[in-house]
């Protein structure tokens, strides 16, 4: 039961997507998206980089844990909190199923944001095309990260992916999300992907590192730079 989470302003979550290949800048976005962010879930990946270095990276202090069990643990201690950092650490080759676990989790923890509570919650998950691949939804259609992207905004949960790649990443999914952040992209397969969003292939191919494109929720098309 919730009994009382302050200073956190009502608003609608947000669905943002980051998609670049390593080097480009992504994770230097991803970092300054998540400054602000008071009540923050992140779901790494194995490379455990922000498990190194999230702590500097958002210069706070942060828990980690390395299952379902010890996050539940954790995030039923912290959840009337106005302010944590919880990262989890997945274990290769299960980053499906234990973000459907994790997104069950703060689903469910969530359902009576507006009601008892209004403090958003922030998810980002790492290097999406491990634990959101491609034909997700038609394998595993009750997947608890989908039910977030259709419908985690009404519950006040801003979800925030980045991966190296955008074609691996479930479309259903990616179809869910509001903003996208595409920055230079390693593999010709993701840049035909992603000029479905930014109709400019010849912009993508030519695209440096920490140059991006934004398109954000009503469809505008802008070009970027990090510095």
């Amino acid at each position: 039961m919730v009994k009382s989470i302050k200073n956190i302003q009502q608003k609608e979550g947000q669905r943002i997507g980051l998609f670049g290949a390593s080097g480009c800048g992504k994770t230097t976005k991803a970092r300054r998206l998540l400054a602000n962010c008071k009540r923050l879930i992140i779901f790494d990946s194995v490379k455990n980089e922000w498990v190194v270095n999230g702590r500097k990276w958002i210069n706070r202090s942060v828990l980690v844990v390395n299952s379902t069990q010890e996050f539940i643990r954790v995030f039923t201690k912290k959840f009337t909190m106005p302010n944590f950092v919880i990262i989890f650490k997945p274990v290769y080759g299960s980053e499906t199923s234990q973000l459907d676990e994790l997104c069950k989790v703060l689903f469910n923890a969530q359902s009576n944001f507006g009601i008892t509570h209004n403090a958003t919650l922030t998810l980002f998950i790492e290097e999406a095309q491990e634990s959101i691949p491609s034909g997700l939804a038609r394998e595993n259609p009750k997947h608890y990260a989908l039910l977030l992207a259709r419908m985690g905004r009404a519950k006040g949960i801003n979800l925030v992916i980045a991966s190296q790649r955008i074609k691996t990443v479930d479309i259903t999914f990616r179809a869910n999300l509001s903003c996208y952040y595409i920055f230079r992209l390693a593999e010709l397969s993701d840049i035909k992907e992603a000029n479905q969003y930014v109709h400019n292939i010849d912009a993508l191919m030519k695209l440096p590192n920490l140059c991006y494109f934004f398109i954000g929720n009503t469809g505008e098309i802008t070009k970027r730079q990090l510095f």
